[in-house]
Formats: structure tokens, sequence, C-alpha cells
């Protein structure tokens, strides 16, 4: 791991384009659900973003859908990493399996989609 500024310049914005394009995953795949009203974003400390959704007129698999999309969104990141070739393409590999790990276990005590997806 490279623990130079530059390095770790690139990879706190690494991540914050991986929470982008997560949460916008969230957000594209409720407008395709039906959800009409404009999400809010919500920020909770320094790497908690996350989106409010109106999901009370969906489904239990539309929001089902809409809170497993976040995820799968993070996906179209893995090419580029690998297009660019630089040295640091493991790190950001590394940072996604780690964001799905935090993402997806059910904690109970942080909102994240794993907790969310269990209480349906």
């Amino acid at each position: 791991m490279d623990l130079t500024i530059h390095g770790l310049l690139y990879s706190a914005v690494a991540l914050l384009g991986l929470v982008l394009v997560h949460e916008l995953g969230h957000i594209i795949m409720a407008q395709c659900v039906g959800v009409k009203t404009p999400p809010k974003i919500k920020i909770r400390g320094i790497v908690a973003i996350g989106v409010a959704i109106d999901t009370s007129k969906l489904s239990r698999r539309a929001i089902a859908y809409t809170l497993i999309a976040g995820s799968w969104a993070e996906w179209i990141l893995i090419p580029a990493i690998f297009i660019e070739g630089s040295h640091y393409a493991p790190l950001l590999v590394i940072l996604i399996a780690a964001h799905w790990a935090f993402n997806w276990i059910p904690w109970g005590i942080l909102p994240n989609d794993g907790t969310r997806l269990w209480r349906l």
C-alpha cells in the first residue's frame, strides 16, 4: 500500500468516487421502479454518505432492488481501474471489497443496505 501523500489522496478520491457511484445506483434504480420524489443526500460523519429515498409506495421487491442496485453499480468501476493500469489498481479493488463487506453485513448499528434488506 502506498502511504505517500499522493497515494493517500488518490485513495481518498477513489473512495469518494466509489461512494458516489454507489449512491447514484440507488437513485437510478429508485427512479426505474417508480419513485418520483427527488432523493435527499445525507452525510453522517466523515465517510457515511447516503441518500434518503421515499420508498413508502414501493413493494418490498422494489425496495430490495433499490438497495441492491447501489453495490452493483460499483462494478462499473472495476474495468476502469484496470484500464487505467496504475499500481493503485490492487488498492482500489481492496477498497471496493471492503465497501461491499461494510455495506452488506447487517450490523444493526448503522442503517446500511444489509441491515435494511434484512429488515424487509
